[in-house]
């Protein structure tokens, strides 16, 4: 009876413990999700994509505020997919990377904005990753001098010295 009892209690855990491990299947992450960018900038953030198994993973721009481009790009191309596979210099850590580039409009105002990346794996998993970007007031710059002498005077071969 025991051996019963410790059974069902196994198949409960597993049952109960596996959207948890299919929910980690796939997933976005980047280094700094949240930046700040002048208007008419770019802003460019590394993605990389993690899954359990080598596998195709579709990329789409799912929210961005009107009038921005987002490119996703990879090996110089503007990409839609990527492969993830083992890689060797993260512990074979089955992964791939791609750079989103986000331009920013010069008209933009001062705010806080996001653009929203979904990555939907072969097996049929979906995940997000929300980039936020900041526009900061532009603040208007000040220039001053001062000279010891407001004015020289002297002939078209004098030399004058200053600092």
């Amino acid at each position: 009876m025991r051996v019963v009892r410790a059974g069902l209690a196994a198949i409960i855990l597993i049952v109960a413990l596996a959207p948890v491990a299919a929910a980690q299947g796939l997933q976005l992450i980047t280094a700094y999700p949240s930046v700040v960018a002048d208007p008419g900038g770019t802003a460019e953030f590394e993605v990389t994509v993690l899954t359990d198994t080598a596998e195709r993973v579709d990329l789409t721009v799912t929210q961005q505020p009107e009038g921005w481009t987002t490119r996703l790009r990879g090996a110089g191309s503007t990409i839609s997919a990527v492969t993830t596979a083992p890689d060797p210099e993260a512990n074979n850590q089955i992964q791939a990377t791609f750079t989103a580039e986000v331009d920013v409009p010069a008209e933009v105002g001062a705010g806080s904005n996001q653009v929203i990346i979904e990555g939907r794996s072969a097996g049929g998993l979906t995940t997000t990753l929300t980039l936020d970007i900041t526009i900061e007031a532009e603040q208007p710059g000040s220039v001053s001098m001062t000279t010891d002498f407001p004015t020289l005077t002297g002939a078209a071969t004098d030399d004058f010295s200053f600092s």
